[in-house]
């Protein structure tokens, strides 16, 4: 799944993501993938996470920022080797 940073509190190391289309989700600190996402994060950073559950509850796991410029050089470099192929 994908979403935007609403809010993080760094001092409390917890915040919520908004998705479209859906509610609101809690995420923990410990749920970013490195040490890195979790230090940059900021509010309005795109994510990517997957869909989890603490206490009954949904809770964002497996969370990385999007780095929506590699992701596009990435793409670039996929379709220039299909072209190649």
């Amino acid at each position: 799944m994908r979403g935007i940073v609403k809010k993080y509190l760094h001092q409390k190391g917890y915040g919520y993501l908004e998705v479209p289309g859906e509610r609101d989700v809690f995420f923990h600190a410990t749920g970013f993938m490195t040490e890195t996402d979790q230090d940059a994060i900021r509010q309005g950073d795109e994510v990517e996470f997957e869909m989890g559950e603490r206490n009954g509850k949904p809770l964002a796991v497996r969370i990385r920022i999007i780095d929506q410029e590699l992701e596009r050089a990435l793409l670039a470099i996929e379709v220039s080797m299909d072209k190649e192929e």
